[in-house]
């Protein structure tokens, strides 16, 4: 029964955001020509198209910007490479422009406080910026989101997600039942009714590529990611439809991206399957180059001798409305960690993961203040990542001390501190306890193994010794199932001082004294300088 199991089916080898009337037009040195919104971000520019993909482009590579209803600004100067004109407006009016754009209202929250950080001296528009933060704090607190051009939130939005919900059951029985025809029907109505669901539109996209509409496949597959970006099957289940199409960057890409998410032997037999189907010339593309390198090492892992000539068609789990069990994803591409500050000027540590692609990030202090952050680096060998908020001239953070020894010994005492699960469990901290299971000395990954309780949101938060030092980061649970227990996953405090040597940071390791603290002594020294990161809105990997 499709209910239990997941959907299998093995084939040959063969919702746009309506930008609103402040849209710019942004011309590219090599002639491309954007319609959308386009935002500064440092020595880049962020460009959101009018079909709502986002983009990343160097500054150098603009040629110039028009603001709706304004001439064409060209870029000017001696230098060879001069930066693009700049965007016309206020930054008040900037971040109006933005907020149009926000994907959620907690998104729009964030903008806002970017605003108020970067402008502590601007009181006319501080004054409006608090304002408009309040009115879409209220949204937030309320869940509200965009639903067919409005924003709903309360009990009205609880009314349509049934609603949808129960359209989205009847058709996923359709579905089991074969009656495919009614089974799109179901599933388009319950689409229309709240066209952010993730199931319906996966569902649609399931049976778009079943029926060979490869077009319609990718639209609805695409509605999907927006509301969880790492889901294995839809990026696979698009893969296929852009295979179908020799659209081969695109499909191997998201075949690629399937397999990494997901780390499993089918998804990595369809990679290796995508990349033999491929012609020889399309092999070399520098862009396939390291789907190519990794379906070997997978190949390696799951012993896996070589392309078995189909592609396959995945459904999702039994009850599996996200996508993908323990991810950090939460509905609409948001996503929340851990993070802990290492010095007193506002410099956090936490997972790549959990930064990564992030558009706008909200960082939660322990007195419950919320302030903008940028991301500093990001490491692509370690999960790991430095991010920065801004501070008001002359404050200093709490902050915590790496421990001296580089891996704890096996049977240490641990206490894992993070916000896991916040749609759920609140975004107070939560504290668990446990002992080093084991500690190795691999190259890459994490290195300590700890029987503490991790989950989801507990990424980049500390784990801590008897003194309140940090032996390490989490940064992943194992695997569980009905018959197995998981562990917790951390990098070692280690590999934590090699990152930031590689950054020049500095840090000073702690000096015990005494024979150690209690878990609550430990919570109190440490909540001070663990918060919790919120990636508001997260641009999907390419």
């Amino acid at each position: 029964m499709l209910s239990r199991t997941p959907w299998v089916v093995v084939v040959a080898i063969v919702s746009s955001i309506a930008l609103t009337a402040w849209a710019d037009r942004i011309t590219l040195k090599d002639g491309t020509v954007l319609d959308g919104v386009a935002m500064k971000v440092g020595d880049k520019y962020w460009i959101k198209s009018a079909d709502g993909s986002t983009r990343t482009v160097p500054a150098t590579d603009v040629a110039s910007i028009a603001g709706a209803g304004t001439a064409t600004t060209p870029a000017t100067g001696a230098d060879p490479t001069p930066p693009p004109a700049p965007v016309s407006g206020t930054p008040f009016e900037l971040t109006q422009r933005r907020v149009q754009n926000a994907s959620t209202a907690m998104a729009a929250v964030a903008i806002w406080q970017k605003f108020i950080d970067d402008n502590p001296k601007d009181a006319t528009g501080l004054a409006a910026a608090k304002v408009e933060m309040a009115k879409w704090q209220k949204l937030a607190d309320d869940k509200a989101e965009r639903i067919n051009g409005k924003w709903v939130g309360g009990a009205e939005r609880k009314a349509i997600l049934e609603k949808a919900a129960k359209l989205t059951a009847e058709g996923y029985e359709l579905m089991e039942k074969s009656q495919t025809i009614q089974a799109i029907k179901k599933l388009e109505e319950a689409n229309r009714v709240y066209p952010n669901s993730f199931r319906a539109n996966f569902a649609l996209g399931y049976l778009m590529v079943l029926s060979n509409k490869n077009p319609e496949a990718i639209r609805f597959m695409e509605n999907a990611l927006r509301q969880n970006p790492k889901s294995p099957e839809t990026l696979n289940n698009m893969g296929v439809a852009y295979m179908r199409q020799r659209q081969y960057v695109d499909g191997i890409t998201c075949l690629y991206k399937a397999a990494e998410y997901g780390d499993s032997a089918p998804l990595c037999q369809n990679l290796i399957n995508g990349i033999a189907s491929i012609p020889q010339v399309a092999r070399a593309t520098p862009k396939i180059q390291p789907a190519i390198e990794s379906a070997t090492l997978l190949a390696s892992k799951y012993g896996i001798n070589g392309p078995s000539g189909t592609l396959t068609i995945v459904g999702l789990r039994h009850g599996d409305a996200q996508g993908k069990e323990g991810s950090d994803e939460t509905p609409h591409g948001m996503s929340s960690g851990t993070g802990f500050l290492i010095n007193d000027e506002g410099l956090i540590l936490t997972n790549r993961h959990v930064v990564k692609g992030a558009k706008t990030l909200l960082v939660v202090m322990n007195d419950h203040k919320q302030v903008s952050a940028e991301v500093v680096t990001i490491d692509e060998e370690q999960d790991l990542a430095l991010v920065k908020i801004k501070l008001t001239d002359g404050v200093k953070t709490p902050f915590v001390h790496l421990c001296v020894p580089d891996n704890p010994g096996d049977g240490a005492e641990c206490t894992v501190m993070g916000f896991p699960l916040i749609d759920r469990l609140g975004a107070a901290i939560k504290i668990t306890r446990g002992i080093v299971s084991s500690g190795s000395v691999r190259e890459e990954g994490a290195d300590i193994v700890t029987d503490a309780k991790v989950n989801p949101g507990n990424s980049g938060g500390p784990m801590l010794d008897r003194n309140g030092f940090v032996m390490g980061i989490v940064t992943m649970k194992s695997a569980n199932s009905r018959f197995e227990d998981s562990y917790g996953m951390a990098i070692s405090a280690g590999k934590v001082r090699k990152f930031l040597a590689k950054n020049t940071v500095t840090v000073t390791p702690g000096v015990a004294v005494g024979a150690g603290m209690n878990a609550e002594e430990i919570a109190a020294k440490v909540k001070p300088a663990t918060v919790c990161i919120i990636c508001t809105e997260r641009e999907r990997e390419k």
